[in-house]
């Protein structure tokens, strides 16, 4: 296994590749430094917890678990994610408050993966997504998008939180239910949506 834990105070730290038999993690908790990493790998579970400024970038991670980006605690996010490649155990990204962004090109899962930011007002762009099954929670702002959606089970899209909502999907493929929830002053475009189960569009509490 292999630890890594900042202490508090500003800076930066770069990893240019690190590799270990176990679980990786990386805890900036109390930290406000910005964190660049070129590669990640690990035969268990990747953790990573930002600092304060949400600050986070990697080219490549790689696991044969799961994967964990805890920045709950930020008061803002600048999360870079070029690909994440991870195995069959449940995987999760989780924003805190504020504004920012949240990208990334390619995220693949052989489980389930959560992407909650239903306490933040970033945005949140992810070219591909591939998981066995996805939920992705948005907050005030309601910004998402993303190219490619592919997932084995159920895809559940929750903007209800949302004052407004600006979202774009451009290809989604999914064999269980498709669920979107829009609220606020909504504005959705998608290319195609296909599943064999239900697709079920919710804008109740949506003023357009």
């Amino acid at each position: 296994a292999g630890a890594i834990t900042l202490g508090a105070g500003s800076g930066a730290i770069s990893i240019g590749s690190a590799s270990t038999a176990g679980a990786f993690t990386l805890d900036a908790t109390n930290s406000k430094a910005t964190i660049d990493a070129t590669f990640i790998s690990a035969s268990g579970t990747v953790s990573v917890v930002t600092g304060t400024s949400g600050d986070f970038s990697a080219s490549t991670v790689f696991s044969t678990k799961g994967f964990v980006l805890d920045a709950s605690n930020a008061s803002g996010a600048s999360i870079g994610i070029a690909t994440v490649n991870v195995g069959n155990t449940d995987s999760s990204i989780t924003l805190g408050s504020g504004t920012g962004v949240l990208s990334g090109n390619i995220v693949t899962s052989n489980a389930d993966l959560v992407i909650d930011g239903s306490k933040s007002n970033a945005s949140i762009d992810i070219a591909s997504i591939s998981a066995s099954g996805l939920t992705v929670s948005l907050g005030a702002a309601g910004d998402f998008s993303a190219n490619i959606v592919a997932v084995d089970k159920a895809f559940t899209l929750d903007a209800s939180g949302a004052s407004s909502a600006d979202i774009t999907l451009t290809g989604v493929s999914v064999v269980d239910a498709i669920s979107i929830t829009l609220a606020g002053s909504a504005a959705i475009s998608s290319g195609t949506i296909d599943t064999v189960d239900t697709f079920t569009l919710t804008a109740a509490g949506a003023s357009e």
